[in-house]
């Protein structure tokens, strides 16, 4: 799992998201960050009490508050089925290649079939397809359901004669000024995996320097990529490694475990590197303190010691 969500700043200024409460405002950014979010952009299993009571609110208030954004537009959900759809997420978010595509279907099949997952699924289509074509194969009785739907749906606006001027459930979502069509960038897999190894050699320069697909520490990236860690989770894991004074010889061997393959070896290792990158393990001797204050040297960390808490100074003078 990826713990990073692209937002675009431009929201601050856009009248949709101005027109908003501060509550439902609050509530837009959890729907966009919270840790029900998956790497399938703006698609997520999640009930409207679970949300409530994670904002601390009671179901009224939130209910209210859901209300504001259904009205702009700017997020639907079965309740029902516990399912939450922010639609322009993925202009934010766009799949980067094609394991990125298909490290969705895990998260895709865990979220309850409905008609909103159908329609979900044929915004996402067009761009999964660009990179994997067995995608719309792969999920194609919800594609049929939502486009039997979309028909049944323009029969009844003709019925009405429009007598609506917006339809809640099918309007646009904010910001006013996201641009129509994805980037045209498209990095290829091998591009993301070189990447990774690039930056790993940063701390090596002479490791990996022509590093293949043969390599189990290249297909260890290319899993990793494929569960929907993105290619700077995989970079900020191997600072995390690198910021661990255990992981780079305080320990009772004084051996350093710092190797490419270590880090990537599965998404466990790769989560628990990336909490050290954020917040490193607190060193317990002398000899740690010494070797972390070398690592944050190295990295151009001004107070090495102010990250270990309560100290603002060397603590062993």
């Amino acid at each position: 799992m990826s713990w990073y969500r692209t937002i675009d700043i431009r929201m601050w200024g856009d009248a949709k998201f101005r027109a908003l409460s501060q509550d439902a405002k609050f509530l837009w950014l959890y729907l966009l960050t919270n840790n029900r979010t998956t790497s399938v952009p703006g698609l997520y299993q999640s009930g409207e009490l679970e949300i409530a009571e994670a904002l601390g609110w009671d179901a009224k208030r939130f209910r209210e508050r859901f209300q504001e954004l259904l009205r702009q537009g700017m997020a639907k959900s079965d309740w029902n089925a516990r399912v939450v759809w922010v639609p322009n997420v993925v202009k934010y978010n766009p799949p980067r290649n094609e394991n990125t595509v298909k490290g969705w279907v895990r998260h895709i099949d865990n979220v309850p079939e409905c008609e909103l997952k159908a329609e979900a699924l044929q915004e996402l289509k067009p761009l999964a397809e660009r990179y994997w074509k067995q995608f719309g194969e792969r999920f194609r009785e919800p594609l049929r359901l939502c486009s039997a739907t979309q028909d049944q749906d323009q029969d009844q606006d003709q019925e009405q004669d429009q007598k609506e001027e917006i339809d809640l459930s099918r309007s646009a979502t904010v910001p006013e000024t996201v641009p129509e069509t994805v980037p045209a960038t498209v990095t290829t897999e091998r591009d993301d995996i070189l990447s990774v190894f690039g930056h790993y050699r940063v701390y090596h320069p002479r490791a990996h320097k022509k590093p293949t697909s043969k390599q189990k520490e290249w297909r260890h990236v290319r899993d990793r990529l494929a569960e929907g860690y993105t290619v700077a989770d995989l970079c900020e894991a191997i600072d995390g490694c690198h910021r661990s004074p255990y992981h780079q010889g305080a320990n009772k061997d004084g051996r350093k475990y710092d190797s490419l393959e270590l880090i990537m070896r599965d998404g466990s290792k790769v989560s628990a590197f990336l909490e050290m990158a954020k917040e490193p393990p607190a060193p317990k001797t002398e000899a740690d303190l010494e070797l972390r204050t070398a690592i944050h040297n190295t990295l151009n960390e001004p107070n090495p010691f102010a990250l270990l808490g309560d100290y603002e100074s060397d603590p062993f003078q």
